[in-house]
Order: C-alpha cells, then structure tokens, then sequence
C-alpha cells in the first residue's frame, strides 16, 4: 500500500479541481432547468396579475412539450392536466403585457384557438383516443409557434 501512495502521481489531483466545479455547475443548472419546467406545469392562481407575453410564450412551449412526453409515454392523466394548464396559458395570453403591437389581433385569435385545442385535448386523453390525440398535438404545436414573438 505504501508503495502504491509513492507511485501515485498526486501532483494530476489540482487540476482535476477545475473539472470537479464544471460538473458541479452543470448539475445545478441542470435542476434549475428541471425546476423551471415543472413551474410550466403548474396552474397559475386565477387572480394573478397579467404576465408579460414573452414568459407566457415560454410557459406554452413547456407545456406544448410536456403534452408530447406525456402522449408519447401513455400517460393519460399527466396529458390531461397539462391540457388544463395549457388552456389556462392561452387564455391568459389575452391579458398579457408586452404583445407585439403588429400582430396582437392574429395572437389574439390565435390564443382562443390554442385554448379551444387544449379543451379538445382533455376530452381526447380522457377517452385515450391515440390517433385524435395526435391531429390535436400536431395543432397545438403549429399554434404555439405561431405565438412566439419572433415571426
């Protein structure tokens, strides 16, 4: 043993600190990321005061994702309480702040779409109707792209 402790060659263990603190730093942002997501999927509470429509856009596309992880998983429950979110993300896309001034009438109405699809989602993953849910998910996409800010 005490052979092994004067062949082994310590002076490498400094320069593995560095790579210790970026796996360290990559694992905290990481949950963070993970923290950020499932905040996406919790219902906001109804008197709250109008977001700006950037974070609203964000908060469609991780719920629009977590619909898909949740179809492609048969996790049926899981995709009906994320339609249930996502209705509530696009009816409060009416009262956001920030809407870009040019397109607010097409968000507007592409809002009320996206949230007449989320409704059409929960009937759809209650009755676990795959190839429904899939049309739906394929329109609940386009829709959510349409939102973002950025045409």
């Amino acid at each position: 043993m005490i052979s092994f402790i004067r062949r082994f060659p310590f002076r490498f263990l400094p320069n593995a600190l560095p790579c210790v603190w970026l796996t360290l730093a990559l694992l905290a942002l990481s949950g963070c990321q993970a923290i950020q997501e499932s905040t996406n999927l919790v219902p906001l509470p109804e008197n709250s005061p109008p977001m700006p429509y950037r974070d609203l856009v964000v908060r469609a596309r991780f719920q629009a994702r977590a619909a898909d992880e949740s179809f492609y998983a048969n996790k049926w429950a899981e995709l009906e309480e994320t339609a249930k979110v996502l209705q509530q993300t696009s009816s409060l896309v009416g009262k956001a702040t920030g809407v870009p001034v040019a397109r607010e009438k097409a968000i507007h109405d592409t809002s009320l779409l996206l949230g007449q699809q989320a409704t059409v989602l929960r009937g759809l993953a209650t009755a676990k109707d795959e190839k429904g849910t899939n049309e739906c998910m394929q329109r609940i996409n386009s829709l959510v792209r349409e939102l973002r800010v950025e045409p």
